[in-house]
C-alpha cells in the first residue's frame, strides 16, 4: 500500500487501465466514457470521477487540484484531497456501492515515468490490474500527429516542410511501444496483465474502436449506448492540411483560420476520401526502421489479441497518395458554403487556458483580444463564449453542464452579467461555476454565452499606457463537467 495519506484498504477489485496512446481513438473513447457514465455503471463498470475530464480522461491524477465534482454526495465523500488520494477513496466508495470493476483511461499513462507507475502500483496493491493499449503503425501515427497539429490556430510549422522533406518528423517517446509497456510491467513487478490490440479498422470489432473497446470489456453497444459523431477529435486530411497551411502562409488571422479549419473538418466528415501517405518515402522508411526492433519485441512479449496469423506487428500494403475524388472546383464550392455558415467548435470539457482558450472564443465568438501569457482579455461591452458539446442521450444522460470559469477583473469591475438564452444572471467570474441545462436546444445549437461587462476601460485612460482597447475581464481558464442530477 502507499504510505501515510495514500493508504486505503479495499476489497479485491479488477482495475482496468487504458493507456491512450495519442491518435489511437483515445479521445473518442474518453468522450464516450463521459457521456455513457451511467450506462457503464448499470453494467457493473465504475468510471472514477477523480481527475477525470470528458475530453482527456483521467489526466489530473498527478496534479494538486481541488476536487471539483458535479455529484454533491460523492464530492462530500471525497473531501478536498489530492486526486490520487481521492481516487483511492473513490474506489472504496465504488466498492461500498457494490462495484467490482473500475476503468481508468488517459493519454498521459503512456508518458508516465517509472516512479509514477510504481506509485499507482503501490496504491492498487492487492487488486487484479489489467492494462489495455491500442497500437498503431508508427509512420502512420506520426503523419496523424502532424495533421492534428496543423489544425491548431497557433501552430507555427508549415505542413509543406514535412511534405517536401525539409522538416524532421516528430519522434515522441511514446512511439516506442515496447519501452512504454516494459515500464508498466516493471513498475507493477509483473503483477499486471498487459493486453494489446491493433488500431486498424479492418482488425477492430465492427471496424470501430468504440465497439471494439466496449467489446473488449465484455460488454456490447446497444440502443441505449450514445455513440458520438465521427468528428470527435478529427484530424485534417492532407488536402485540408495543405489548405490550412496555405491560409496561414497568406496571413489569414486566427479567427479566419479557426473558421477555415472547422469547415475543412466538417467537409472531411461529410465527404471522406482516401488520404494516403504524404511524408517522403525516405522519411517513412526511417520511422519504420527506428521502431522495427521495438515492434518485434512487442510482438514477442505483448502480442496483440486481434493481430491474426501474419508474423509481423503491423502488416499493411504500401499506401499511395490519393487525390480527392471530387474536382477541385466542387470542393471549393462546398468549402465556401461551409465557411459562410460557420459552426462552433466541438469541446469535450477539458481545461482550456491561455492560448487554448481561443478554441471557444475565436471562430464565431466575438469580443476578445488575442490570447496572451496569462489568458485572454475581453474587449468592449460584451464577449461571447460559443461551443458544441458531445452528443448525449437526453433520456438517460446528463441533465446539466457545470462550466467552471476562472479569471481576473480590470479596473473597478467585480462581476459580470452572463446571458444564456432567456437566462440573465450575475456572476463573479474570478471563480464561478455556471450551471447550464443539457437539452435538445443545447445539442442542436450548442452553448452560446454572452458576457456583459459593467465598465470596460482602456489602460490608456486609466493608467496612461499605450493600450486603447477597453478591457473588463481577463479569462484565464474554462472547463466543464456533466451532472446527472
Amino acid at each position: 500500500m502507499l504510505p501515510g495519506e495514500y493508504a486505503v484498504t479495499l476489497a479485491r477489485m479488477e482495475i482496468v487501465i487504458h493507456i491512450g496512446f495519442p491518435k489511437t481513438g483515445s479521445t473518442a473513447i474518453q468522450a464516450h466514457l463521459a457521456t455513457n457514465w451511467q450506462w457503464f455503471g448499470a453494467r457493473g463498470l465504475y468510471i472514477p470521477k477523480s481527475g477525470f475530464t470528458p475530453g482527456s480522461g483521467h489526466n489530473y491524477l498527478f496534479t494538486a487540484r481541488d476536487t471539483r465534482n458535479p455529484n454533491p454526495e460523492l464530492a462530500a465523500y471525497l473531501g478536498h484531497t489530492g486526486y490520487l488520494q481521492a481516487l483511492l477513496a473513490e474506489l472504496e466508495y465504488a466498492r461500498e456501492q457494490g462495484f467490482e470493476r473500475v476503468l481508468l483511461s488517459w493519454e498521459g499513462f503512456a508518458i508516465l515515468d517509472l516512479a509514477l507507475v510504481r506509485k499507482l502500483a503501490s496504491g492498487f496493491s492487492g487488486h487484479r490490474v489489467r492494462l489495455l493499449a491500442y497500437l498503431r503503425e508508427q509512420s502512420e501515427l506520426v503523419e496523424s500527429l502532424i495533421l492534428q497539429r496543423v489544425k491548431s490556430v497557433l501552430w507555427k510549422s508549415h505542413f509543406f516542410d514535412y511534405l517536401e522533406g525539409r522538416a524532421e518528423p516528430p519522434a515522441p517517446g511514446f512511439l516506442d511501444f515496447h519501452k512504454v509497456l516494459s515500464c508498466w510491467r516493471q513498475g507493477f513487478a509483473e503483477d499486471l496483465a498487459i493486453e494489446t490490440r491493433i488500431f486498424n479498422r479492418s482488425a477492430l470489432l465492427g471496424q470501430d474502436v468504440i465497439v471494439d473497446f466496449v467489446g473488449w470489456l465484455g460488454l456490447a453497444v446497444d440502443d441505449s449506448f450514445t455513440l458520438q459523431p465521427a468528428d470527435t477529435n478529427a484530424s485534417l486530411d492532407p488536402a485540408g492540411a495543405g489548405l490550412a497551411s496555405l491560409a496561414s502562409a497568406a496571413g489569414l488571422d486566427r479567427r479566419g483560420k479557426a473558421i477555415l479549419v472547422q469547415a475543412l473538418l466538417r467537409d472531411r466528415v461529410a465527404h471522406p476520401a482516401g488520404a494516403g501517405s504524404f511524408l517522403p518515402k525516405a522519411a517513412l522508411a526511417g520511422i519504420r526502421a527506428r521502431y522495427r526492433q521495438s515492434n518485434q519485441n512487442v510482438l514477442r512479449e505483448f502480442p496483440p489479441a486481434n493481430q491474426g496469423p501474419v508474423p509481423e506487428l503491423f502488416p499493411r500494403a504500401p499506401r499511395r497518395s490519393q487525390p480527392r475524388p471530387d474536382p477541385l472546383l466542387q470542393f471549393a464550392r462546398r468549402l465556401n458554403t461551409l465557411i459562410q455558415n460557420p459552426q462552433p467548435m466541438l469541446w469535450l470539457g477539458e481545461e482550456l487556458d491561455r492560448h487554448t482558450l481561443s478554441s471557444v472564443t475565436d471562430g464565431i465568438g466575438r469580443g476578445w483580444r488575442r490570447p496572451g501569457a496569462r489568458g485572454i482579455w475581453s474587449v468592449n461591452d460584451s464577449s461571447e463564449i460559443i461551443f458544441r458539446i458531445p452528443r448525449v442521450n437526453l433520456d438517460s444522460g446528463p441533465v446539466r453542464l457545470l462550466l467552471a470559469v476562472r479569471g481576473n477583473y480590470y479596473g473597478d469591475n467585480s462581476s459580470t452579467v452572463v446571458e444564456y438564452g432567456e437566462q440573465r444572471n450575475r456572476h463573479d467570474l474570478r471563480t464561478a461555476t455556471i450551471s447550464l441545462p443539457v437539452d435538445e436546444n443545447t445539442l442542436r445549437r450548442g452553448v452560446h454565452l454572452t458576457l456583459i461587462h459593467d465598465n470596460p476601460v482602456s489602460p490608456l485612460e486609466s493608467e496612461n499606457k499605450k493600450d486603447s482597447d477597453r478591457l473588463a475581464f481577463l479569462l484565464t481558464s474554462l472547463e466543464y463537467q456533466f451532472a446527472w442530477s
